[in-house]
């Protein structure tokens, strides 16, 4: 490991305690409020994680009417007291999300909650209850589902975003294809865990074209204006598959 990487892993693990620290000092006053337990996850738990660049974003599992507004307070609030955690936001995920009821989160309308379920494993826990996998309603996606949905996803999105490019930004869809990559790969090599990183080593005939695309779009902060002339990519990535 170069000298690079131990100082980014070293400021990673500053900024997840820095993270853990700030929730759990704001939620203690939180009595009352429908929250089963708050999850770091996404770039936060990968080991490619970028300070001052990746999204810091957790999961606030819960239920009640109160757990939108709780999750926009925690965001900006959490912003407010901690200047590190600026791209900190917290985003609610209701327990019915997870048993198979109606879809009531913006996140589960985005990610099929039979994916967020396959990940959850991959989920830190910060405060409240830890839950067990097994307790949701729903069981965890195949590689063979979750590459299925992973598909559906890309061309809803596109779809969106030619009739609303402020609605679904371009560097989504290309992030999008960064996972139907990874889905691939366990297809081919087994289940292992998501990260930039990986995507590379792992890269194929198949995928190699996306993967590096995506690794300089990453590299250049996902200007928006390279992503969307990198649109085509995720076209033709789509088109074959059919």
């Amino acid at each position: 490991m170069s000298s690079d990487q131990v100082l980014s892993s070293s400021r990673s693990r500053e900024v997840t305690l820095i993270c853990i620290k700030t929730l759990r000092s704001l939620l203690s006053s939180t009595e009352g409020k429908a929250v089963e337990a708050v999850y770091l996850w996404g770039s936060i738990v990968r080991p490619d994680f970028v300070p001052d660049r990746s999204d810091i974003d957790s999961i606030v599992l819960g239920e009640g009417p109160d757990l939108e507004e709780l999750c926009r307070w925690l965001s900006q609030t959490a912003a407010e007291r901690e200047p590190t955690l600026r791209r900190f936001k917290a985003r609610p995920l209701y327990l019915e999300d997870l048993s198979g009821g109606p879809i009531r989160s913006e996140l589960a309308r985005l990610i099929h909650p039979k994916i967020l379920i396959a990940d959850f494993e991959n989920w830190r826990f910060v405060v409240g209850r830890q839950c067990a996998r097994e307790e949701f309603g729903l069981t965890p996606g195949s590689l063979d589902e979750i590459f299925a949905l992973r598909l559906e996803a890309l061309q809803r999105r596109l779809r969106i975003h030619s009739s609303d490019p402020g609605r679904e930004p371009a560097k989504y869809i290309l992030k999008e294809v960064g996972f139907i990559c990874h889905a691939l790969h366990q297809l081919r090599l087994g289940p292992h865990p998501f990260s930039y990183s990986a995507l590379i080593e792992n890269a194929d005939e198949r995928t190699r074209e996306a993967v590096e695309a995506i690794s300089v779009l990453r590299e250049s902060g996902w200007e928006e204006g390279a992503c969307h002339r990198a649109l085509g990519l995720a076209e033709r990535f789509l088109a074959p598959i059919g």
